[in-house]
């Protein structure tokens, strides 16, 4: 068993290891010697205060001395090793210069240590001086270590502080979507990279923290249940951490689970935030299902409208929104067939908010409204429209010899089919410009006039009749309220007899 040496035993100019946890050395009593001690001379050597006998050279000129002695020394030495040993050493025999002889015996118990306390008795019968009278160097005293100081073990609370502090982050994990109404349109969960990297960003803190050197830190994320879609968005958490700390004693602190923050994102909802275009552009003029005009729209119109629905809508969405709107149209034209939910022009609107893009098309309302009747105009005067029925035509000349036609042209070129029908063309577009002169366009008289060769060269010729016998014509005029009126018209050509 180690011992630890008492003060008032330590020998002067020798240094004791300080390690505590020893037991003090059991000292020697006179029971304990008690027929040594009117014997025993105890001498404590010291660098400072050797007699002077001791300093005594070891030999003396020409003298030869021997001396007998017994001596019994104990020495105990404490440490904090484990290690002991017992020594027991009897008859030392040594010889030196002065031929001096001495016995002892000596018992030793020691551990390894830093302390050691020494205790020497000794009975010595001596028939001549000490021979040793050389000076003992002195020697340097070594300054005391400190004794090391261990490192307190954090507590838990001071690692309450430390999580909550040193070891925070404003990282966030997981994020909601909501429409400008602040409803959720999705919830989006972290992805496993994302966890990690969450972990990694507080784990490397550690080593900038002093009082974590020789600690384990492990963070735990974990998935919780927050807003649902279609609920009003609250921003609740979707992952909560547990910071796990293991000290260097062995012990495990644990953190209470601790929220990690989300984000939220709005997205743009645009049949929420204008469910339809309630204001109406454009005209169509009806009648009886179809469309009889197409009023045009100025550009400056078109303009106006979009700017006034952008306007609305920026007014409903988060600021920062990019709108745009542009009309398309007309769909209709005259003569079109009016279709039930079709409108004249839709607008094409379009979002952007944070990089994410809406597109909305939506029918823009039409006004429909019946032509407008215009004052009754009367017919064309009878005198015009009996001059029309009963005017003269002249078309052709030809020549005849004898009572045969022998030739039939047109200003100078042979007759065609296509040469008479051009002709009455042109003379029933003259017909119906003099009914209709002044009348508006929802009034109008149409002609339609009809050339027929009846004659042809070769054939003969009546001497009665001669000029209207070659060609006929037919007029038929339509009125404006559908009357219509027929009549067939004689056409002159004018015929030259070879004598």
């Amino acid at each position: 068993m180690a011992y630890k040496l008492a003060e008032e035993d330590k020998l002067c100019g020798v240094i004791y290891p300080t390690y505590e946890g020893f037991k003090p050395i059991p000292k020697a009593t006179c029971e304990m010697l008690e027929s040594k001690c009117d014997k025993t001379e105890i001498i404590v050597k010291c660098k400072d205060n050797q007699s002077e006998e001791d300093k005594k050279p070891e030999s003396q000129s020409g003298s030869a001395s021997a001396s007998a002695s017994e001596s019994t020394s104990v020495s105990v030495s404490t440490s904090e090793s484990t290690s002991t040993s017992e020594s027991t050493s009897e008859s030392q025999a040594s010889t030196s210069e002065s031929t001096s002889t001495s016995e002892s015996t000596s018992t030793t118990e020691s551990t390894t240590t830093s302390e050691s306390t020494s205790v020497s008795t000794s009975e010595s019968a001596s028939s001549s001086t000490e021979n040793s009278n050389t000076p003992e160097e002195p020697k340097p005293t070594p300054e005391p270590q400190p004794e090391p100081v261990p490192t307190p073990v954090l507590t838990n609370e001071e690692l309450d502080t430390i999580v909550s502090g040193k070891l925070s982050t404003n990282t966030t994990l997981g994020n909601y979507y909501v429409t400008q109404s602040n409803t959720v349109t999705l919830v989006g969960e972290a992805p496993f990279e994302s966890i990690e990297a969450y972990k990694k960003e507080i784990t490397d803190k550690v080593g900038d923290i002093p009082e974590l050197k020789d600690y384990t830190v492990e963070v735990l994320v974990n998935k919780i249940p927050g807003d649902n879609v279609g609920d009003k968005a609250t921003g609740a958490p979707l992952y909560t951490k547990v910071v796990k700390i293991t000290k260097p004693n062995g012990e495990v602190y644990q953190s209470e689970p601790m929220s990690i923050g989300t984000t939220t994102e709005t997205t743009i909802d645009l049949l929420e935030a204008l469910p339809r275009v309630e204001d109406k552009f454009s005209k169509l003029v009806t009648k009886d299902g179809q469309v009889v005009e197409v009023p045009e729209v100025s550009e400056e119109d078109k303009r106006a409208f979009e700017n006034k629905v952008i306007n609305d809508l920026k007014a409903k969405l988060p600021e920062g929104t990019v709108v745009e709107a542009v009309l398309e149209g007309p769909k209709y034209e005259k003569g079109s067939e009016v279709l039930s939910g079709k409108t004249n022009y839709v607008l094409n609107v379009r979002t952007t908010l944070n990089g994410v893009v809406s597109e909305q098309t939506y029918n823009v309302p039409h006004t429909e409204e019946a032509p407008q009747e215009e004052p009754a105009v009367p017919d064309a005067p009878e005198e015009v429209l009996n001059g029309v029925l009963n005017s003269k035509l002249a078309f052709g000349s030809g020549n005849m010899d004898g009572n045969i036609l022998t030739i039939l042209n047109y200003m100078g070129e042979t007759l065609t089919e296509s040469t008479i029908k051009q002709f009455a063309e042109k003379t029933g577009k003259i017909y119906e410009d003099r009914l209709n002169e002044g009348r508006p366009d929802s009034s109008k008289y149409k002609v339609e006039l009809t050339v027929t060769q009846r004659k042809h060269i070769g054939d003969s010729l009546s001497p009665t009749d001669l000029e209207t016998q070659i060609f006929t014509s037919h007029i038929k005029i339509t009125k404006p309220n559908g009357d219509v009126i027929e009549k067939d018209k004689p056409v002159t050509t004018f015929v030259t007899e070879i004598l």
